[in-house]
């Protein structure tokens, strides 16, 4: 039997996911009084009326944790039925803050490393989230008549991570039926809901060809690949606001900037990462 759909009004709620330089993200354990009391959550709020998500989500933190965001940028947007609320939760990346975060409300706070577990509890909505944001940044798509690319070289990636011999690169097979030896999907839009019901826990990774298409995909993706031509940061930043996911983007789509200077303007537009071709 099917659950019955949640109809209680949407709460929508501000998420912030605070990046050290070294790459550490800051989380903070829930007080005692609240629902969900000693779990450990990305901080942030509830938006007031008439508050952007971004000022939402400096007020919270500003708030909570005594620093001033300098920079936040969209990263994906999930909706999730607790006993307590329904809400739309809008994770952004805080890329740059003033101020050392304390826990002002009595909350525990930490720093977790990336390639640590993560701490738990975990709040149920953040769980799914985890695996691409600890994971690469970049993907590798993979043709099912010829899936491995043996010699075949992937261009250097100005994304930092391992080497593609230490894997730290997700293997993506087209289709949404899985592969052995790769880490998920990808995927048309009309395929998404096939490949999200999957039970091995892969990756599922929504391919779009349009801007359209990215705003029109369900959220629950673990990523969308945009496939369009991007030239500019503000047309970056653009598909990173209208995305319900984090969004990759073709390498060979991308013309703006140097590779020098790829790996912090991709970071200040909203993207994620890139993808190339085997």
């Amino acid at each position: 039997m099917s659950a019955r759909p949640d109809t209680r009004p949407l709460l929508e709620v501000a998420v912030g996911i605070v990046e050290a330089a070294n790459g550490a993200l800051l989380m903070a354990r829930r007080p005692a009084g609240k629902a969900y009391e000693g779990w450990w959550e990305f901080p942030g709020g509830k938006v007031e009326a008439g508050e952007t998500v971004a000022d939402a989500l400096a007020r919270e933190l500003h708030e909570e944790l005594g620093i001033e965001v300098g920079l936040s940028v969209p990263w994906a947007r999930r909706e999730h039925s607790y006993p307590h609320a329904r809400v739309n939760l809008h994770f952004r990346r805080v890329l740059a803050f003033d101020g050392v975060p304390r826990g002002s409300e009595g909350q525990q706070v930490s720093w977790f490393e990336r390639a640590d577990p993560p701490p738990e509890p975990l709040l149920p909505a953040t769980v799914p989230l985890m695996r691409v944001l600890t994971g690469p940044r970049r993907a590798l798509i993979l043709d099912r008549a010829n899936p491995a690319p043996g010699s075949a070289s992937v261009a250097p990636s100005p994304i930092p991570g391992r080497s593609d011999a230490g894997h730290e690169v997700w293997r993506l097979a087209r289709g949404p039926a899985p592969m052995a030896g790769t880490d998920g999907v990808l995927v048309e839009p009309a395929e998404f809901t096939q490949a999200s019901a999957r039970s091995d826990g892969g990756l599922v990774v929504v391919r779009c060809r349009d801007e359209r298409t990215l705003a029109d995909v369900d959220a629950g993706a673990d990523l969308l690949l945009y496939e369009g031509k991007v030239d500019t940061a503000a047309r970056a930043f653009e598909l990173a606001q209208r995305s319900p996911a984090p969004v990759l983007l073709m390498r060979a789509g991308v013309s703006w900037p140097g590779d020098d200077a790829l790996p912090q303007a991709m970071a200040q537009a909203g993207i994620w990462g890139l993808a190339h071709r085997a």
